[in-house]
């Protein structure tokens, strides 16, 4: 978290907090992997998701080996950070865990997802 940390406090904003976790890899090299292909596919894409209408623009930056974070304004972001999330794991899982399906079973390996919505202050509103 002290790279969140710093990332704000230099004058970024941060929104949304993707965690990516392999659970059981079968190898080290295995899940070196999965991660390099989860950050070609979702570091500094732009995304856009049409909800209610209007246009929506999401991109995860890299923070980390597993930690994503992106800034999506506007009233529907809670919704379009969903409804992308639903298609990233989609696309995810068809392009990028397939070639792995077969040793991932046998392993019983699992890749998690997490979206944290951080505080937008850090001190309450009472």
């Amino acid at each position: 978290m002290d790279l969140i940390n710093n990332y704000i406090q230099n004058g970024g904003n941060i929104s949304y907090i993707l965690s990516i976790y392999t659970v059981n890899p079968p190898t080290d090299e295995i899940e070196n992997k999965i991660k390099m292909e989860l950050f070609n596919n979702m570091h500094n894409i732009v995304n856009k998701i049409v909800v209610y209408g209007m246009d929506v623009t999401i991109i995860w930056k890299n923070i980390s080996d597993n930690l994503y974070h992106c800034d999506v304004q506007g009233i529907w972001s809670d919704t379009a950070v969903n409804k992308h999330t639903q298609l990233l794991i989609n696309e995810i899982i068809n392009n990028t865990l397939n070639k792995y399906i077969s040793i991932m079973q046998e392993f019983n390996t699992q890749v998690k997802f997490i979206i944290l919505k951080p505080l937008t202050n850090k001190t309450s509103i009472i």
